[in-house]
Parts: structure tokens; sequence; C-alpha cells
């Protein structure tokens, strides 16, 4: 199979991408109705080291091990071609009560990197959210210390809706943001897509993030 670098990706993407509006993605019949809170998994949490590991914060009700939009087809690319990587579920509700389950999510991104990084002092991670996952991750930057910055190796985020708003500039030019034609939650030129939110799905975003993520990896 003949896979494109990253800046190849990127062009093609930006081609691709902004002419018209998404097709509808679908849908996960597990997922629960919007609003309402994903039951935990810990049994999807690793253990152990691994060479790098991907944290992934899924968006409200997103059903999936890592979040069936997003999380799960970035993970499962990235894992089929680099040796040594594994994904992390973040460990929160996702549910419509961001008020309570930002910060539980944010604490556990800021203690998986906290005690990941003492158990296994040579991870590194990439951290990736997709609607209120990007709020999620956001928020543990926050509570991260800098020092632990340099672990970071990519931020991915999708539909983010603090899309203009900056981050820790030691971060900065890790960061890849996802934003689609008519995603009005990061998306302010006024277009409105009815499946702009939840087309990251289609292959144009994964492999664009896949790229992304493997070459942080590699620096």
């Amino acid at each position: 199979m003949v896979r494109l670098d990253f800046a190849s990706i990127l062009f093609l993407a930006a081609v691709a991408v902004g002419q018209r509006c998404p097709a509808n993605p679908g849908r996960d019949p597990s997922e629960p109705p919007f609003g309402q809170p994903v039951t935990p998994r810990p049994g999807d949490v690793p253990s152990g080291c691994s060479p790098f590991e991907i944290l992934s914060a899924r968006g409200t009700s997103e059903s999936g091990k890592f979040g069936y939009r997003v999380g799960d087809p970035v993970i499962g690319n990235v894992t089929a071609v680099l040796n040594g990587a594994r994904g992390y579920p973040v460990q929160y509700p996702a549910s419509i009560d961001f008020d309570s389950g930002i910060p539980i999510g944010a604490r556990d991104v800021a203690n998986r990197l906290a005690s990941q990084s003492r158990l296994c002092p040579d991870q590194t991670f990439s951290l990736i959210g997709y609607s209120q996952g990007a709020m999620v991750i956001r928020a543990a930057l926050d509570l991260i210390p800098a020092s632990l910055f340099p672990k970071i190796k990519s931020l991915v985020f999708f539909g983010d809706p603090y899309y203009q708003d900056p981050i820790p500039g030691a971060l900065t030019a890790k960061l890849l943001e996802n934003c689609a034609t008519g995603d009005n939650i990061c998306n302010s030129s006024g277009t409105y897509c009815p499946y702009g939110h939840v087309s990251y799905t289609f292959p144009q975003w994964v492999e664009l993030s896949e790229a992304f993520i493997v070459e942080g990896f590699a620096a």
C-alpha cells in the first residue's frame, strides 16, 4: 500500500475540504442518546510501558473504546503503522454536564501523564480530543507541569469549540486543529452543514491526523 507523507496529505486535505458540505457519516447504533454519559471501562486502560501513548478524549456521548468517530480510527491507523504505539481512553463521563465532566477528564489526563512519566521515563505522548474532548485536553494543559511539555509530541483537535484560543507557547507548533466545512462549533465563517461536526471519521481527517501524530513521535 502506498502511504503519503504528511505534507502530501495536508495538501490533498486542503483541496478536498471546504468545497461542499460533507456527507452523513452515519452513527454507532450503540451510542447513548446525546447528552447521556458514557460508562467508563477501566479494562480498556493499558498497563505498563510503551514507547508511545495516544490519549484520546471522546466527544459528548461518543461510544467506542477511544471514541468511534475520531479516537478509534485515528488510533487504529497509528498503531497499525507505528510499532510500540497504543491508545489510552481518557476516563471521563463525556455527558452534557460539561461543568463537572471536563474537570474530571482534565485531571485524568494530567494524572496519566504524571504517573506514566514516573513509571516509564522514555514514554512520549500524543493528546487528541474531539469536540468536548478538545475542551478536556485544553483544560488539562493548565494542570500539566511545563516540565512534561517536551514529552507531548503532538496535540490533535477535531471540532474544537475553542478553535481560536491559544495554548501554551511551548506546544503551539505541536498542534493540529481539524475544523470541517460547515462545523459551526469551530468554524465562525457562517457556513453551516448538517453533518459538519460529525464528519471527522472520513479518511481526509483520519489520515491527516495519523500522519501528524506519527511525525510528531518521530521528531
